[in-house]
């Protein structure tokens, strides 16, 4: 019986794999976008926690800044404060000195005496050399030489000022306006002082018996002039006249005109007037009589002082009314010339009004302003310098406030553009930018500096030496700020080490001053020759820091998504005829699946070459082993192909 030999060769189209692969790779990229999403929300959590701590640093920056620049200010303004007085009497001083031509030791005695008057009276010592100064310029410059004669007159004055709410020009007017309408030359300096004190005592007491305050009364003497002590008439019934006038609204200088018109008009009246007068039986010669009093002369005119006519051609129509009133008030003019003389009453005004609390702390202060003059004094050679260093100093620590908000706005801006926020910003800012493109020139530059600084903001992100530069740059800046405020304590340090007087005697203590300061000056150069290359390096850290190396993934176990996409190769070997279930096994990497059989029969042998097309539809559960996807696929792919054993026998 012959025997028959059967090979059968199963070749698998492999409709499977691809699939498989293109849903495998669809879930990597799922997967890959997902770590991608998580990283993003990841370093956006952490440059938001970066720009809040740059927030909070900002503030605490600029708070410390502020709270510099105020010492400085406070340090600054207290010198500034503390030399006033002294810079001030200095320049009044000055101007006293450009009158006279007083210089050396006279100028230090009329200096003295000032500042005596200034805590006497609880003035500013600059307003009390003021005094000597208006005295000089309208008594005479040759007063200088008589410090006693010119002190006594500044008393005068100052005396005065109290019973005017402290008007001290008003009184040195007052006073000077009538020494020289009554007085005239000062040929004897101590008598002309004596004569003032009267005449400040006259004043006082006439303003407080009349209407007329002092004020008026100095407006009404510079009208006056020197006729009324050309026409006879004295300083204590040009005075009470005053008060007269005063008392039916006539005052100051409209008082001054009036008396003035009068007196003329009584010495020498026009010959209508004089007829008229006569007519009437008025005594010309007691009228027009120099030698008595003003009074006297206006008895003259009882007989006439109602008759209008008479009177307005006398005076004038214009100052009619005031010789009427002259005229009815002869007695109280009397009375009142007797009453202001040989007085005492400025003295005893000022007394009164200088024993009040508030001129209590007007001469405390001015006893501090002394003091403060002194310091001055002491201080001048270096004042300048001390002033010009506080205000450098200001204004370095506002550049410096300046560039740490530049610098810490850089860095935010920064940190928004890391984060995504900048397409907001610059959606947002779209409108201004294009506003400020369209000006002319300023348009252009804000431009060409936007483009500069998205330039700067471009390399700081993406060079490491850029970067470093930078922070060079900013240290280089910051060490040259903190040094300026370092040096500035350590040079006050030192000025004050060295205006104690308790170290003066102390030579070690003031060579200690002098070598730290030294070694303070050395430390800031080495810290500032030393910021460029520390923040250089700092910089460039900062970058390797933000921008560091991905590491490969690492495959867990021998299996991987290209692994699970490679085609597998199945074999099976038909080894008896009569066997249609087989044996399975199966290895390799190409796209076929190879089946292979034989048998024995009678008759030769035979090759059967068979396609078989599959339709593969297998259900895969989501487990997260893919070793266990795999067996299960091979094996209902064996189970398949067992199915298929039998039709083909």
């Amino acid at each position: 019986m012959a025997s028959t030999t059967t090979q059968w060769i199963l070749e698998l189209v492999d409709k499977l794999t691809a699939p498989l692969r293109s849903a495998t790779d669809t879930a990597q990229k799922m997967t890959d976008t997902v770590e991608q999403t998580t990283e993003e929300v990841e370093k956006l959590g952490r440059q938001a926690t970066e720009s809040a701590g740059n927030l909070e640093k900002f503030g605490k920056g600029m708070f410390f800044m502020n709270e510099i620049k105020d010492g400085i200010d406070n340090i600054t303004g207290a010198f500034d404060n503390a030399i006033e007085p002294g810079v001030r009497f200095q320049y009044a001083m000055a101007q006293v000195q450009a009158i006279s031509g007083i210089s050396g030791e006279q100028l230090e005695l009329v200096s003295g005496k000032a500042r005596e008057l200034a805590k006497t009276f609880g003035v500013d010592a600059a307003e009390a050399t003021g005094v000597f100064s208006n005295l000089l310029s309208q008594l005479g410059p040759h007063l200088a030489q008589y410090p006693d004669a010119l002190d006594g007159m500044a008393r005068n004055a100052l005396t005065l000022s109290k019973t005017m709410d402290g008007d001290v020009n008003g009184a040195v007017s007052a006073l000077t306006t009538s020494f020289n309408a009554f007085i005239g030359e000062a040929d004897n300096a101590e008598e002309a002082s004596k004569l003032m004190n009267m005449q400040m005592n006259l004043i006082a007491k006439s303003a407080q018996v009349g209407a007329a305050e002092v004020v008026d009364i100095a407006a009404s003497l510079k009208n006056i002039g020197p006729a009324a002590k050309n026409l006879g008439v004295s300083f204590a019934e040009t005075n009470a006249i005053f008060q007269v006038l005063g008392q039916n609204q006539i005052k100051a200088a409209e008082a001054g005109t009036a008396l003035r018109n009068a007196m003329l008009i009584l010495a020498a009246p026009s010959g209508d007037a004089a007829k008229a007068l006569q007519a009437m039986g008025v005594d010309m010669a007691t009228m027009t009589d120099k030698t008595i009093p003003f009074a006297d002369r206006l008895k003259a005119l009882v007989p006439v002082m109602n008759d209008t006519e008479v009177m307005a051609r006398l005076f004038g129509r214009e100052n009619a009314v005031a010789g009427q009133i002259l005229v009815g008030n002869i007695d109280k003019v009397k009375e009142w010339t007797d009453e202001v003389q040989n007085s005492n009453s400025a003295n005893e005004q000022a007394a009164i009004i200088m024993d009040t609390s508030a001129e209590r702390m007007k001469r405390m202060q001015a006893w501090i302003d002394d003091l403060k003059i002194s310091f001055f004094e002491f201080t001048e050679p270096f004042a300048p310098f001390i002033s010009i260093l506080g205000i450098a100093t200001g204004a370095i620590v506002t550049i410096g406030m300046t560039i740490f908000s530049v610098s810490q706005i850089t860095s935010l801006a920064w940190g928004a553009a890391w984060s995504g926020m900048t397409k907001v910003v610059m959606v947002a800012s779209r409108s201004i930018t294009a506003a400020i493109a369209s000006i002319p020139i300023v348009g252009w530059i804000a431009i060409i500096v936007s483009a500069l600084i998205s330039l700067g903001v471009y390399f700081y992100n993406t060079s490491a030496k850029v970067r470093g530069f930078f922070w060079g740059v900013g240290m280089v800046i910051k060490n040259f700020v903190v040094g300026v405020f370092k040096l500035f304590f350590q040079l006050h340090k030192l000025i004050f080490t060295v205006l104690n007087p308790a170290n003066w005697f102390q030579p070690q203590k003031m060579g200690n001053a002098f070598t730290e300061f030294t070694n303070q000056v050395k430390e800031i150069g080495k810290s500032i020759g030393g910021a460029y290359q520390e923040g250089m390096q700092k910089g460039m850290a900062d970058y390797e820091k933000s921008h560091p190396k991905k590491e490969e993934k690492k495959q867990e176990g021998n299996l991987s998504l290209e692994t699970l996409n490679q085609p597998q190769t199945l074999k099976l070997n038909q080894n008896n005829a009569g066997n249609t279930s087989g044996n399975t096994g199966g290895t390799g990497s190409t796209d076929s699946v190879g089946l292979g059989g034989s048998g024995k029969g009678s008759g030769g042998v035979r090759n059967i070459t068979m396609n078989v097309t599959m339709n593969n539809s297998f259900t895969v559960s989501g487990e997260g082993d893919y070793r266990k996807i795999v067996e299960r696929v091979k094996r209902d792919l064996i189970a398949v192909l067992s199915d298929v054993s039998p039709a083909i026998g």
